[in-house]
């Protein structure tokens, strides 16, 4: 809310719209309650109305209770063109819960970028069977298969320490120094760290990419195995 707010006030574009789309209904009402203290006087709400629109342009803010993989791709039908500029943020509890499918990549304008959650942590993902595990390897398939263009990549990092977070991102090409980075700079802030940070590129080691797969979701004994 604080960055829409921010491009409410600050941007030259000429419109923008923020969707956010949350399952649980609990969650939902917070994320309602919530949303107000981050935005200013410059924007508009009716009265049991999710929608907060701005006053003095063509933006808006639209919040659902929800499921993504359902409801997505009517909305980027209806609200997105074919040369807008859009990110998404995914950020499922559990592999189950992953929030995008194929057909609402492939519906993303070519302007696009993304961030994912990954649930790598050892007192989590861990303790569930391997099958189950592995289905994060497909996920993260689904993204570089589905998102990625030409002059895409995706990168993996890991922030380092027992509890494993992980995330996908994926952006220009171009940005690689500077997102490498920011993953950086954002591992040195995680408290009790206890390893290094690692972050690897899709398209620039595959290798180094698919090995921190294999340690963000495999156990160490089943690594050992594979190796």
């Amino acid at each position: 809310m604080k960055h829409v707010d921010w491009l409410n006030q600050n941007s030259l574009i000429g419109d923008f719209r923020y969707i956010g789309i949350e399952k649980q209904p609990e969650t939902y009402t917070k994320l309602v309650s919530n949303c107000a203290q981050y935005l200013d006087s410059s924007w508009s709400r009716e009265e049991g109305e999710t929608i907060y629109t701005a006053k003095k342009r063509k933006c808006n803010i639209e919040l659902i209770n929800g499921d993504s993989t359902n409801i997505a791709c009517p909305l980027l039908e209806k609200n997105y063109g074919e040369d807008d500029g859009v990110f998404l943020y995914n950020d499922p509890n559990h592999v189950n819960e992953w929030c995008i499918t194929r057909d609402m990549l492939q519906n993303f304008p070519r302007f696009t970028t993304s961030l994912s959650t990954l649930g790598c942590n050892v007192n989590g993902l861990k303790r569930l069977r391997r099958e189950s595990r592995e289905q994060w390897y497909s996920r993260v398939d689904l993204v570089t298969k589905f998102l990625l263009k030409d002059w895409h990549d995706a990168c993996l990092f890991s922030v380092g320490g027992a509890d494993q977070w992980a995330y996908l991102v994926t952006a220009p090409a171009k940005w690689r120094d500077k997102i490498t980075t920011e993953c950086q700079k954002a591992a040195k802030k995680v408290k009790g760290r206890t390893v290094s940070p690692e972050i690897f590129w899709y398209r620039k080691d595959r290798d180094g990419f698919k090995r921190l797969q294999d340690t963000l979701f495999l156990t160490k004994k089943e690594n050992k195995v594979s190796a």
